[in-house]
């Protein structure tokens, strides 16, 4: 968001959780104070017009940091093509058939013209942007090599600013409890996993 625009929406934000704060503060005490309820019935609109702060400033927060917001859409879409594709189990189905078959660190990108691999058909029910398969011990020493077959979605909002959704998914049998390794958080991007179901992880890149 440019600084321009930031700057006026954070002194918005910061105005209204103010006037939100006083608002919940007169209301609490009016449950002890008769003055404090006199002064809200002699000054109705004045107390509308903090009350109308609160929905503004969660307004204003979703505006300034969207990040929940998109995950909460990206997640939304990525489930449906689950659904579509047949559920968590054909996918993790598919992926073991990745991960057996596809030499390490082979790359599906959507947008290439010709391929040397193909991919199952419930991954391509999920018409991912990209996919491909390597170890944690791949990318970061003294990881784990069980494979890990990773799909990403070009999901992003038009606004082309993150975050980025993928679904990484751990190929095997001995490694059911086992949580993928995200890259550690720095000045520019920081990861989040979470587990959704036996051997399926949610990542999100902010």
């Amino acid at each position: 968001m440019p600084e321009i625009v930031a700057l006026p929406l954070n002194l918005a934000l910061m105005v209204s959780l103010i006037f939100s704060f006083i608002f919940l503060y007169r209301i609490v005490g009016a449950v002890f104070y008769s003055k404090i309820r006199s002064e809200i019935r002699k000054k109705p609109f004045v107390h509308f017009l903090m009350f109308c702060a609160m929905p503004a400033a969660f307004g204003l927060i979703f505006l300034i940091q969207p990040a929940p917001l998109k995950v909460h859409e990206e997640r939304k879409a990525v489930l449906e093509r689950v659904k579509i594709a047949g559920g968590w189990e054909a996918i993790t189905k598919d992926c073991f058939v990745i991960a057996n078959q596809w030499p390490n660190n082979e790359t599906y990108y959507r947008f290439e013209r010709t391929h040397s691999i193909s991919l199952p058909p419930t991954i391509d029910a999920l018409a991912p942007l990209e996919v491909f398969c390597n170890s944690d011990a791949s990318v970061q020493p003294g990881g784990s090599t069980v494979p890990i077959v990773r799909i990403y979605f070009l999901l992003r909002s038009t606004d082309n600013h993150g975050p980025a959704y993928s679904l990484w998914i751990v190929c095997g049998e001995t490694a059911k409890d086992y949580v993928p390794k995200t890259d550690p958080p720095n000045q520019w991007h920081s990861e989040s996993i979470r587990k959704i179901t036996d051997y399926v992880f949610e990542v999100i890149n902010y």
